[in-house]
């Protein structure tokens, strides 16, 4: 049966109706919930809708990352600073290979372990089953790298190297010898930070690097040299990858990337490019394969339809291509994705035009046997509400599947996934007595909460009979298809590829083990153990970002994107929104912290200025303390109001106490005596460098036992990152050391995005969280500071946003931009130091043999 006919189009331009760059953006709403006043709140709803950013700045993420990961000299982020910096990191000791400096140099080394969450996986894009074991699960994260599961997904094992580039973006087996597999790396949308005022493709952040391949059924990989970026500052071919294929009929690897359709005739050695514009990059494109062997691709439109752009086929493996694209057509499209019944009989289009809703996407069926084609956009689901319409999140989510054995069995995700029986020929839904259901994702009560063990935003379907496994941002998760009521379980028990942005633990140590963590796409969670395995409850929705705990663990206060922030008690029995309402201007992860020596006084970093709320343990103290009562505590500290955002806060303990550090987004330190009480008078000092870099203050620590030492860090590449002050800012000291590439920041070294001081046993101990790791050191010595990694087997490279410790007893805690969070005590590096002590007493053994 033939894929294409005699369908002979005459190929139309239509004139260009929207920039390219603005329509492959995507746009995420942030719908915030918040109680006017809650004394007896109703349940908190857990799945916020995650954002890129709010309505009125639909870029806020994208700037965020920009923002603080920029080189300022050049105003763009370095061309492939990834790959470069994985490469500069293999020049870096580990803590393993050089030991602490006091005493003896050997064995000087931490035990990390890793804390979970167990429970929540990351945003997956990459999803099979190996094809002669339905037990044998591949499933890769978009900054988590690749896992394999040999037990049907109820556990995991991580099969990229800890020091590899953990993006992964599509996987496919090759039906012709099934212990071949690749990947391919790179993510167009979600994960990349672009200028949002049109920086375009040099600014993206973290590109792939290229399709890798594994001869032993996925459980090594390496990187086919014939997929390496051809010119180290432009974005290769294969720096961003949607999908990849393998002919069941001759092994060809067919891979749909942002410049078009690739293919390898032998494994992976050569790729050829064989369909693509001549005049622009389509950005989205994706390709499916018949089981007799022919082609049907898709190639977006990047705005409008060109003679490359549109539905193509090819009956010849790629040799030539006929477009097959319909009158009546979209002209205005980004992203299309396919999927050809198993039977050949039929094939799927699912689009985006521009804009959100079911409106602005499009269904077309292809039958193959009349070479007919259906419009059957009119079906698309809508079930209203704040998010029963089928929405891509302007492409950023969107998938199709097939049913293997019923060519009318379609299920097609955005941010929910919804079936039909009928493929979409109807709308009505089943409970109506039509044939269109809502499964997944947001759960169909349309409150915003989600379905039990399922997430929203969807990338990746597999089938397996009557099972559908499905990839989304929540990790893996798999039901039964055939049951009337869908139920989903989880498979993302340890599968850690979850993004953490920040992380908190008790600084009284009263509840010992006590983490809470926020994540991209994955709201705010929190664990009382430190099992591994111990399974994370939900705290908070939306984009998780900052979080404190106080009295012991019995307040909790978390946020989410744009700096929504809430206070509760544990249990979330009673809560209210905290954050002040007349702050604006925040970062997308904005600051807050509690006063390192009064845990009832909170500051708020309200965009360019400071507010304080002195009412913590009120709301602790009376369980009918609501909104109005928490907002009465603010109070503006005008003193700190400053021409850029404030990006960082830090608080001193002791020595003295009640010191507040904050810096800004564009390279200023300032620091404020008497925090808790003063403020509104002009009472801030400017303690800024005439050496710092006008560039993103990520991180300010001081030491808990000496508030006049002080670690500033920056996060922007190309830049001296981290500066060290002992008198309070009077002068300030270069402590990168080994990190920076070059003297002067230039080069390779890291984005430094977080630090910790860690005074323990007459040892003040200091860690880096940075784009290639933890590192630390406990002896400064200027720019010749020699800083190890840490966790070099369980971490590795992968990105750290965030440092916790609690200098009683030693503990810190590391949470990934990726892989999950870790844990450590210094009470075992001080055991070893005395083991390794001198020797209290000896003996002369008889000689060898």
């Amino acid at each position: 049966m033939k894929l294409m006919g005699k369908i002979n189009m005459k190929n139309k331009k239509y004139m260009l109706l929207f920039t390219g760059f603005f329509t492959v953006l995507l746009f995420l709403f942030s719908k915030q919930l918040k109680s006017l006043e809650l004394t007896k709140p109703s349940p908190k709803i857990i799945n916020e809708k995650m954002a890129t950013g709010s309505e009125d700045d639909p870029y806020a993420r994208l700037d965020y990352e920009f923002q603080r990961t920029k080189d300022p000299e050049t105003g763009r982020v370095p061309y492939r600073i990834r790959e470069k910096e994985l490469r500069y990191a293999k020049t870096l000791p580990t803590r393993e290979e050089i030991g602490w400096s006091h005493g003896e140099r050997d064995n000087r080394t931490v035990s990390w372990d890793r804390r979970g969450p167990f429970n929540v996986g990351g945003r997956t894009r990459a999803l099979a089953i190996d094809i002669n074991d339905e037990n044998i699960i591949l499933a890769g994260g978009v900054s988590g790298g690749m896992w394999r599961s040999t037990d049907g997904g109820a556990s995991w094992n991580m099969t990229t190297a800890p020091g590899d580039l953990h993006s992964v973006t599509a996987v496919a087996q090759d039906p012709t010898s099934p212990d071949i597999w690749y990947y391919g790396t790179g993510e167009k949308s979600g994960n990349s930070a672009q200028d949002a005022s049109g920086g375009g493709e040099e600014n993206a952040l973290y590109l792939g690097n290229g399709i890798y391949k594994s001869v032993d059924g996925g459980e090594s990989w390496s990187r086919l040299p014939s997929t390496a970026s051809d010119i180290p500052n432009e974005v290769g071919r294969f720096d961003y990858t949607w999908t990849i294929k393998v002919s069941p009929v001759n092994g060809y690897v067919y891979v749909a990337t942002w410049k078009g359709i690739e293919r390898s005739k032998d494994g992976g050695d050569t790729f050829e490019l064989r369909l693509s514009p001549t005049d622009y990059n389509p950005n989205y494109t994706d390709i499916d394969i018949t089981t007799d062997g022919q082609l049907c691709a898709a190639i977006g439109g990047e705005g409008y339809l060109t003679d490359k752009s549109g539905i193509h086929v090819s009956e010849d493996h790629g040799e030539n291509w006929i477009s097959i694209t319909p009158a009546g057509f979209p002209s205005l499209y980004t992203r299309i994705v396919l999927d050809i019944a198993d039977d050949n009989s039929v094939v799927y289009f699912l689009g985006h035009t521009s804009g959100e809703g079911p409106d602005n996407h499009f269904l077309w069926k292809y039958t193959i046997g009349s070479e007919s084609w259906e419009d059957r956009s009119a079906n698309i689901p809508r079930y209203g509400g704040e998010v029963g319409d089928y929405d891509s999140q302007r492409s950023y989510d969107m998938v199709i599947k097939v049913k293997p054995d019923d060519p009318n069995f379609v299920v097609i995700g955005g941010t929910n996934l919804y079936h039909s029986t009928d493929g979409f020929s109807s709308l009505d839904d089943v409970s109506e007595g039509g044939n269109t259901s809502w499964i997944g994702g947001y759960s169909p009560a349309n409150d915003i909460s989600q379905c039990e063990n399922h997430h929203s935003d969807q990338h990746a379907l597999v089938f397996n009979g009557t099972s559908l496994l499905s990839g989304h941002d929540g990790g893996v998760s798999k039901t039964d298809i055939s049951q009337d009521d869908i139920v989903w379980s989880s498979l993302s028990n340890g599968y850690y590829t979850t993004q953490f942005y920040h992380v908190s633990i008790d600084p009284t140590g009263v509840q010992e083990h006590l983490i809470i963590g926020g994540m991209q796409d994955n709201g705010t969670w929190s664990v009382a153990s430190n099992s591994e395995s111990e399974e994370w409850k939900s705290v908070n929705s939306g984009d998780g970002g900052y979080s404190a705990i106080a009295h012991e663990g019995e307040v909790i206060i978390s946020s989410s994107q744009n700096g929504a922030t809430d206070i509760s008690n544990e249990d979330w029995t009673t809560w209210t929104q905290l954050n002040p309402e007349n702050a604006t201007g925040m970062v997308w992860i904005t600051p807050f912290i509690l006063d390192a020596s009064d845990e009832d006084i909170f500051y708020y970093a309200g965009g360019q200025t400071i507010w304080r709320n002195d009412g913590i343990s009120d709301f602790y103290n009376d369980g009918n303390f609501g909104y109005e009562d928490i907002q009465s505590h603010w109070v503006e500290l005008t003193a700190t109001t400053c021409s850029a955002n404030i990006s960082s806060l830090a608080s001193s303990k002791n020595s003295p106490s009640h010191r507040l550090y904050y810096g800004t987004s564009d390279g200023e330190v300032w620091k404020l005596d008497d925090a808790n009480a003063g403020g509104t008078s002009d009472d801030s000092e400017n303690i800024t460098s005439d050496s710092f870099p006008e560039g993103f203050v990520s991180w300010i620590s001081v030491n808990p036992s000496d508030g006049d030492e002080a670690v500033v860090t920056f996060s922007n590449y190309g830049v001296i990152s981290v500066w060290h002050t002992a008198d309070a800012g009077e002068s300030w000291t270069n402590i990168s050391g080994n990190l920076e590439e070059n003297s002067d920041g230039t080069g390779y070294g890291p984005s430094v995005r977080t630090s910790f001081i860690m005074p323990y046993d007459g040892e003040v101990y200091y860690f880096l969280g940075t784009s290639i790791g933890v590192y630390s050191t406990d002896e400064l010595d200027g720019s010749s500071t020699e800083w190890a990694l840490e966790g070099t087997e369980l971490m590795g490279n992968v990105v750290v946003d965030a440092l916790v410790g609690r200098e009683e007893d030693g503990y810190i805690v590391a949470a990934t931009h990726g892989i999950g969070v870790y844990s450590a005590t210094l009470e075992s590096w001080a055991s070893i130091q005395s083991e390794t002590a001198l020797p209290e007493q000896f003996y002369l053994s008889k000689n060898y043999p």
